[in-house]
C-alpha cells in the first residue's frame, strides 16, 4: 500500500478502492476510476473520482509493477486459489477475521502500519494522505515535467499540484535515500 502510495501519489481513498481489474502489469500501469469516501452519517462507499480530471491512467515504475506482482500471489496463497477474480480489490479488509475482497482495507490498519514501519526504518511518521504529497515533491526535486505530475495527480490545473504539493523544502532532507528504499523497508 505505502510503496503504490509513494511511487505514484494516488489519494488513500483512490488506493483502497483499487481493482486488480484497474491494473495492468504487463503494461505498467493503472487506471484511477474509483475512490473510496465517506458519506452522510460516516457511511463509508466507493464512489467515482473526485474530479473529471482525477479519474486517470498512472504510470508504474518497474520496482512497483514488480511488488504488486509478489502482492498478487501473495493474496492468491492467502486465499488458496490459482487466480484472484479481477473485480477484487488489490488492499482488502477483513470481515469475521478472515480476508474479505469485498471490503476495502481498513484506515485504522492503515495508520497502525504506517507507524509501526516508520518506527522499524528509523523516520519520522507522516500521515497516510502525505505520501502524496512526498511523491510530488521528489518528483517536483527530480525534475519530472510538471504537466505530466499535475495529469499522473489527477488534477485540473497545474497550480493546484504546485501550491498544495509540490514543497520541496522537506523532501530535499530524504534526497540521499531512494524512495523504494524508503518504503520497502
Amino acid at each position: 500500500f505505502f510503496f503504490l502510495a509513494g511511487t505514484t501519489g494516488l489519494r488513500c481513498g483512490e488506493l483502497r478502492a483499487l481493482k486488480w481489474s484497474d491494473i495492468n502489469l504487463d503494461q505498467g500501469y493503472l487506471y484511477v476510476n474509483r475512490t473510496y469516501t465517506v458519506g452522510l452519517n460516516n457511511r463509508n462507499y466507493i464512489d467515482s473520482p473526485k474530479t473529471k480530471s482525477s479519474a486517470r491512467m498512472v504510470s508504474l515504475p518497474f520496482q512497483t509493477v514488480e511488488l504488486l506482482k509478489e502482492w498478487r500471489v501473495f493474496q492468491q496463497k492467502e486465499t488458496k486459489v490459482f487466480s484472484l477474480v479481477a473485480d477484487r480489490l488489490v488492499f482488502n479488509g477483513y470481515k469475521n477475521m478472515r480476508p474479505s475482497y469485498d471490503v476495502p482495507i481498513s484506515t485504522t490498519t492503515l495508520d497502525r502500519w504506517n507507524v509501526e514501519i516508520a518506527k522499524k526504518a528509523g523516520l519520522d511518521h507522516i500521515r497516510v494522505h502525505d505520501f502524496r504529497g512526498t511523491y510530488a515533491s521528489l518528483m517536483v526535486s527530480s525534475r519530472v515535467d510538471t504537466n505530466h505530475l499535475k495529469e499522473e495527480m489527477g488534477h485540473a490545473n497545474i497550480k493546484t499540484t504546485m501550491d498544495r504539493y509540490a514543497k520541496t523544502t522537506n523532501a530535499v532532507s530524504y534526497t540521499h535515500l531512494t524512495l523504494p528504499t524508503i518504503l520497502r523497508v
